[in-house]
């Protein structure tokens, strides 16, 4: 019953009619991301260095070699064993168990194989073979977009892309901007929550100077990266060119399925996108982020528009939330074709509810945690789903209750 309810019989196409063949269905959903993913690739040449003097930090020579230093042994080891047995396989259907399981056997021929990687810079096409199962977003999904796309990888290519990600991991504060906390090591996301909730506390007082919130959230924001663009950003900064050539090697050479009913449909090549389920993904896509702080900076410096002047950015994951003091608000939503609402009415806005009102936003966790189905799991289940959920708790606490 439960792998049942999960299938999708029928979907909504773009034109509003009802697909409720399985031949119509899997026709729309892999038309669709060989539409959002895949096609011709736009090859554009973008030189990003003029935002350099805003930058925070550009890599040293000495920075950038440790960046390409040789690959060891333990390293690859450690990181086929960092990998959760529990996670999702890749195409070839083998999970980081049976590496683990195997590695006596076969260790020396994976070691081989990583290390041939990180001296050609060249990628097998099986290896970047990549399945996306469809993850709903809302309750009733209707149509294609209603689901989220997540990368299932091979264990071979994860490695490769931890590795990758650990020597990232070295440089990453020292390039992002302090408003960005978002998968910065040592950074919490929840500071811009906190920091947010100061900023907006009495923002719609009267009497005060005229002042403006923008929160652009980024639709498709992972799928909709250029790959030129990306290596612009990494040029920016001054990443060395070996290390660009693994990134762009292992971000340029996927080859897509989609996951249908618990089969593989299709199988395209991408043209552009960070993959949902890439270890590297959220890391290179903070970089790309930095850019509009960069932009912002240089706006700000040259004093190129006035309806900006004095504008700070908090960045969170996948969307920006932009400040500014202005006299000219009204011309701000001319220039762009917003639409002046007032204050906020969504639940993504804090401090815009009751409070008796806010206690509502915990009635779905609360009904969870007290039913049947709840209380029949295991011990260890019932401890991982409240200790998984608090981080986000104090989120929402935060927001809607000022604490």
């Amino acid at each position: 019953m439960r792998r049942a309810s999960k299938r999708v019989f029928q979907i909504r196409n773009e034109d509003g009619h009802t697909l409720t063949t399985q031949e119509d269905v899997v026709n729309e959903f892999v038309s669709f991301y060989q539409r959002l993913l895949g096609g011709d690739r736009r090859r554009e040449f973008i030189d990003l260095r003029y935002l350099r003097p805003w930058a925070r930090h550009v890599l040293t020579q000495e920075e950038s070699q440790e960046l390409v230093q040789s690959v060891t042994r333990e390293e690859i080891k450690d990181a086929f064993f960092d990998i959760a047995e529990d996670k999702a396989p890749g195409p070839d259907g083998y999970s980081s168990g049976f590496y683990k399981a195997a590695w006596p056997v076969i260790g020396e021929e994976m070691i081989k194989a990583i290390m041939e990687f990180f001296t050609t810079g060249r990628l097998l096409k099986q290896v970047n073979t990549t399945i996306l199962a469809l993850i709903p977003k809302v309750r009733a999904p209707s149509t294609v977009s209603d689901f989220r796309p997540i990368s299932c990888c091979n264990v071979l290519y994860k490695v490769i892309t931890k590795i990758i990600v650990q020597r990232l991991r070295l440089v990453l504060d020292k390039l992002i901007s302090p408003s960005q906390n978002a998968f910065v090591p040592g950074r919490s996301i929840g500071d811009n929550i906190l920091l947010a909730q100061e900023l907006f506390a009495g923002y719609n007082r009267q009497g005060l100077p005229m002042r403006c919130a923008l929160k652009v959230d980024l639709r498709k924001a992972y799928d909709t990266v250029e790959w030129d663009f990306l290596s612009a950003v990494l040029q920016m900064f001054g990443f060395p060119g070996t290390f660009i050539g693994w990134v762009e090697e292992c971000v340029t050479t996927p080859m897509f399925s989609v996951c249908i009913n618990g089969n593989p449909h299709g199988f395209f090549k991408g043209s552009r996108g960070l993959r949902q389920g890439d270890p590297m993904s959220p890391f290179l896509f903070v970089l790309i982020m930095e850019v509009l702080q960069l932009m912002l900076l240089q706006l700000i410096d040259q004093n190129d528009s006035p309806s900006i002047g004095g504008a700070r950015s908090l960045d969170f994951s996948n969307f920006a939330l932009q400040m500014t003091s202005s006299s000219s608000v009204k011309r701000m939503w001319i220039r762009f074709g917003f639409l002046d609402t007032g204050w906020p009415s969504s639940p993504n806005c804090p401090g815009y509810m009751p409070i008796h009102k806010r206690v509502s936003l915990f009635s779905p966790v609360q009904h969870r945690m007290s039913g049947n189905n709840y209380l029949q799991h295991y011990i260890s289940r019932r401890v991982t789903f409240p200790s998984g959920t608090l981080d986000f708790l104090f989120s929402l606490a935060v927001i809607n209750f000022g604490l």
